[in-house]
């Protein structure tokens, strides 16, 4: 088996480099394994690792650079739909508080910064907000 193949070139002194997911990591045998191996958890390739690690295999292939390519093009058509979406809802809102400032139009006054000093009417407050603080 391969654990009977490690052990042997560990009996023999050979540095060995073994990889396992950690439930191939047998519970039972945690202490051999932290007394003769450096336990290690590897962090996720990035994408840019990922891609470099497949060309090597790949050589160059053709399929692959054009599953890269379609790749690329998708992320830059949802960069493109999620900026539309983005100025749609801007758009939108625009739109909802221009309504809104025009049927306030009439009932509030501003000072010169643009901040509303005064409400005319049946809307306005019952007590001012220097009351409220």
């Amino acid at each position: 088996t391969v654990r009977e193949f490690v052990w042997a070139l560990l009996a023999r002194r050979v540095p060995v480099v073994v990889t396992s997911r950690p439930e191939g990591v047998a519970q039972d045998l945690s202490a051999f394994w932290e007394a003769h191996f450096a336990i290690l958890d590897l962090e996720p390739m990035s994408d840019e690792e990922q891609r470099k690690a497949v060309e090597a295999q790949l050589h160059d292939n053709e399929y692959y650079r054009s599953l890269v390519r379609l790749r690329e093009s998708r992320e830059r058509q949802d960069g493109i739909h999620t900026q539309l979406k983005l100025k749609a809802v801007e758009a939108r809102a625009a739109e909802e508080l221009e309504k809104v400032e025009k049927a306030w139009a009439d009932k509030w006054t501003e000072d010169v910064h643009g901040h509303v000093v005064a409400v005319r009417g049946e809307d306005a407050p019952s007590r001012s907000p220097q009351e409220d603080e």
